[in-house]
């Protein structure tokens, strides 16, 4: 590694540089381009998340507009999920070689381009082909959006501005649906002007021309001399002066300060092995310790996903199953979507006082509970109120795991480790609803037990991430001990 006026770079080096922008992030205030960071990564997530909503909202109007067959709508479907799974592990591979902000800019493009084209088809082939295209930018977009949020954020409050980003990216598919209720009965041609709404995120390329690059990324790659300038302007217009910054502080002094004002809660090291020597590839995802997180953040994203999909998208069929009547069933599918963005929030303020492990163990046993509730009641008020809590937890729980999914990886893997774990829920949400169907039609205590199972997996994952953070925090205490030690031993002199 070299600086990037080209000369070497020493490990000591890279991780004094890596501690003292720790250090600077942590009392980084959100304001200015420090909040501008917030704003672009929701607003992203916003149009990413409100884009793959707009083919179903059209898919009816299409089916006389272009004859769009509901073979050619499965086909479409299965093509953004194609799409979307190779953009979310291509994509994060590209995000940890080339850099974030680069690579945010080209997710950025790739999907308001490919869907600003489906305004213009003509044929259910072409829609096909361009969902595929655009599916690749969503995933990569949702993927560096997210890794760029965390690795610009102070780490304390990581779990705040997720929740953040979480709860206004749920409100895309709301906003869409009420855009599409609104445009397309005014002609035969509206439904092109929703996709041309979509393609509106391209107005975030204005903002991202003025963010710097992740200055974390920058010291893996060993381009201290960048790191420190995008530091320093992100301080300059954050109105932070360079006589405010700290000099130089460790990680352990960073994450457990606990001075008034400071809402460092998490009690775990939020940058894991950010410094490692090892470098950017790939490769070591597959072995060691980054095989296990790999291993466990996949699975937990994957239950998670399951989870959330197999009570919102079938909740009307759970409720006509059980006798509800079909008016109904609307109405309690409506009232308890609002929950999702309640459960983001009662994270944001949540964060400031509470763990975020805490938060992910009581969540999870809350829905196990409100699952149990759900199916064992008849009255109409507690069904409510339990698929409320259920679609609450499911909303709350978005920017737990996405923050777990990103601290568990090093900087210098990061989005290639998040991006292939997020890649693999695109093909459990493809598989799920088959299996969901086939519960289904076992019964409803089979479905109940299989969704209760799917949360106490999840908590199981979560759980074993938990000891591993507790197992590495006292092998990290024993070294600092051994440290303290040996430069004490090494000090003392002989008497005469």
């Amino acid at each position: 590694m070299k600086h990037s006026d080209g000369e070497p770079v020493h490990s000591s080096e890279r991780t004094r540089v890596h501690e003292n922008i720790a250090a600077r992030l942590e009392n980084l205030p959100a304001r200015g381009r420090s909040r501008m960071v917030v704003v672009v990564a929701a607003l992203a997530v916003f149009f990413d998340i409100g884009d793959g909503a707009s083919l179903g909202l059209v898919a009816p109007t299409l089916r006389d507009a272009i004859g769009l067959t509901t073979t050619m709508f499965a086909l479409t479907m299965s093509a953004t999920f194609i799409g979307s799974f190779l953009g979310a592990s291509i994509g994060g591979y590209l995000s940890d070689r080339y850099g974030r902000i680069r690579f945010f800019r080209l997710a950025l493009a790739i999907t308001t381009l490919f869907t600003l084209a489906q305004s213009v088809i003509q044929t259910p082939v072409e829609l096909v082909i361009l969902r595929f295209l655009a599916g690749i930018g969503i995933g990569s977009l949702f993927v560096v959006a997210l890794i760029y949020l965390v690795e610009m954020s102070p780490p304390s409050r990581r779990t705040a501005r997720t929740a953040i980003v979480a709860g206004i990216g749920v409100g895309g598919s709301a906003v869409f649906a009420t855009l599409a209720r609104l445009i397309i009965p005014v002609g035969p041609e509206g439904w092109r002007l929703v996709f041309c709404i979509s393609a509106l995120a391209i107005l975030l390329y204005i903002p991202l021309r003025l963010l710097p690059e992740s200055p974390l990324w920058l010291v893996t790659r060993g381009r201290l001399d960048d790191a420190k300038a995008a530091m320093t302007s992100l301080e300059r217009n954050s109105g932070v002066s360079s006589t405010q910054s700290p000099a130089i502080a460790t990680c352990e002094e960073v994450f457990t300060s606990d001075t008034p004002g400071s809402t460092a809660t998490e009690s775990v090291n939020a940058e894991p092995d950010t410094v490692d020597i090892a470098g950017g590839e790939p490769v070591r995802l597959t072995r060691g310790p980054l095989l296990v997180s790999l291993v466990l953040v996949s699975v937990m994203l994957m239950l998670y996903s399951t989870a959330g999909q197999s009570f919102s998208m079938w909740l009307p069929t759970i409720l006509d199953a059980r006798g509800f009547d079909s008016s109904l069933a609307l109405t309690v599918t409506a009232a308890s979507l609002y929950g999702a963005p309640l459960g983001c929030a009662i994270v944001y303020l949540s964060s400031r006082f509470v763990s975020r492990w805490t938060m992910m163990f009581a969540m999870a046993a809350l829905a196990c509970i409100s699952i149990v509730v759900f199916f064992a009641s008849d009255a109409t008020s507690v069904v409510i109120a339990s698929a409320f809590v259920v679609m609450a937890v499911s909303g709350g729980y978005s920017p737990l795991t996405n923050v777990t999914a990103g601290e568990e990886f090093p900087t210098s893997v990061r989005a290639s480790g998040m991006g292939f774990a997020h890649s693999t829920t695109r093909v459990s949400n493809a598989v799920a609803p088959f299996w969901l169907a086939m519960v289904l039609n076992s019964g409803l205590f089979v479905l109940g037990s299989f969704l209760v199972g799917l949360w106490v997996g999840i908590l199981a994952v979560v759980s074993m991430l938990r000891a591993r953070h507790i197992a590495a925090q006292r092998r990290a205490s024993r070294q600092q001990d051994v440290d303290a030690f040996s430069t004490v031993a090494g000090g003392d002199k002989p008497l005469n």
